[in-house]
């Protein structure tokens, strides 16, 4: 779904390629739940060429805050219950709700605090505003950009801007 509307936005309604992205990733929110979409894109100046990389990448406050995936049960003690959630400022509080998280029952008594982890948000990330979708969405997030000269057919790397994983 997301090729064939990537390519009817761009080739045959004339969006710009990165308008043609956003509106083709409004229209697939199924592909957010299995991958990131990373775009690359070239613009050369003579013998200079810039790389830009962006990823697209599936928020969901309750299995993907900020486009990272929440673990699946406590690593503490196991269980598979849904993670309570507080936000505080930019990110996100999860803490397990399992009563007995850090409960040592032979001992009759609490050995840990439960589970409790924080998601931040990433540094340069913009949320696109698609749809109707709350809680959900695609976030923006700059990879980073290259600039390469190329002289006698070698390419020398010219100056690294912003390089993230």
């Amino acid at each position: 779904m997301f090729l064939v509307s990537l390519t009817k936005s761009f080739v045959i309604e004339g969006f710009s390629f990165r308008e043609a992205i956003v509106h083709s990733l409004s229209l697939s929110g199924q592909l957010g739940g299995h991958s990131n979409v990373l775009i690359i894109g070239l613009a050369r100046d003579g013998h200079r060429i810039k790389v830009d990389v962006t990823k697209y990448s599936w928020a969901q406050l309750d299995t993907r805050p900020w486009g990272q995936d929440l673990p699946l049960q406590c690593p503490q003690c196991g269980t598979p219950l849904p993670w309570a959630r507080a936000k505080q400022g930019g990110s996100y509080v999860f803490e397990c709700r399992f009563l007995s998280c850090g409960w040592d029952a032979k001992k009759r008594t609490r050995m840990r605090p439960p589970f409790r982890f924080t998601i931040s948000r990433p540094d340069n990330v913009e949320m696109l505003l698609l749809g109707k979708k709350t809680g959900a969405g695609w976030l923006k997030i700059p990879v980073g950009t290259h600039h390469f000269t190329f002289t006698e057919g070698t390419a020398v790397l010219e100056e690294d801007i912003e390089m993230d994983g």
